[in-house]
């Protein structure tokens, strides 16, 4: 583990001081990245240059494919769906779901669309991008969990059996507006902000280090290596975010 930053003399060490304060910390807030949990099996849609398996981001994450041939699409995330199904929580997950039972209140946002958090024990997550494991019908809107695999083709509805589409944030839109607002009541409240596998320095992690440092929060960032650009967060852990979450939860008590 790389501590950012020297530690003037008579202080405890940064990760110390981190522990204690997410130990003393009654509401505290997670935003989860993609570099949490990488993995050929877990898709991102993070970079429009990205191929998935000969596919390009916008063959499979766009609405203009899908409805021009949705088994097609719906094939493309079956298998994913079929490789994420014997993924299991890693050690990162397991030390969040660890640190909402200690929290009076805790928020975990989130950019992965694997349901890994959700798998690990954690109840109030906040998927910014959806979940492969959710279907989104197209004719009466309902979202609604499906974790059949395989899944049939094309699945529909279960109210009013429309075609329904992967319940995932596409290209070109929107995050639920419900969701930001409820991100953003949490950072406003929050007394530590911990931000994991997503660049603090980069949207949407760099909306809400601001947001919680105009609320007084203690920001921690834990990044797999040190970023070149800086960071703005109070500390910087650098390494594997299993080791670094389980640390800083596991110790914190």
């Amino acid at each position: 583990m790389r501590e950012a930053g020297a530690r003037p003399a008579g202080r405890r060490p940064p990760a110390e001081a981190a522990r204690l304060r997410l130990a003393q910390a009654r509401r505290v807030v997670a935003l989860t990245g993609p570099g949490l949990a990488p993995g050929d099996a877990i898709p991102a849609f993070s970079e429009c240059g990205t191929r998935f398996g000969g596919r390009s981001v916008a063959a499979v994450a766009s609405p203009g494919p899908f409805f021009e041939d949705p088994v097609a699409v719906w094939r493309w995330y079956d298998e994913r769906r079929q490789l994420l199904a014997a993924v299991r929580p890693g050690a990162a997950h397991r030390a969040l779901a660890g640190a909402e039972r200690r929290a009076e209140t805790f928020t975990l946002v989130t950019e992965c669309v694997d349901g890994l958090h959700r798998s690990a024990g954690n109840r109030n997550v906040l998927e910014l991008r959806g979940s492969i494991w959710q279907i989104h019908c197209t004719l009466c809107g309902l979202r609604s969990v499906n974790r059949e695999v395989p899944i049939p083709m094309p699945p529909s509805c279960p109210v009013c059996t429309g075609l329904a589409r992967p319940g995932i944030v596409w290209q070109g839109e929107q995050v639920p507006r419900d969701l930001l607002v409820r991100s953003f009541e949490a950072l406003r409240r929050c007394d530590v902000l911990i931000v994991a596998g997503s660049p603090s320095r980069l949207q949407p992690a760099a909306a809400f280090v601001a947001v919680a440092r105009r609320a007084g929060a203690y920001i921690v960032e834990v990044a797999g290596a040190p970023d070149e650009g800086g960071s703005p967060a109070d500390l910087l852990l650098a390494g594997d975010p299993g080791e670094i979450l389980s640390s800083l939860v596991s110790e914190g008590r």
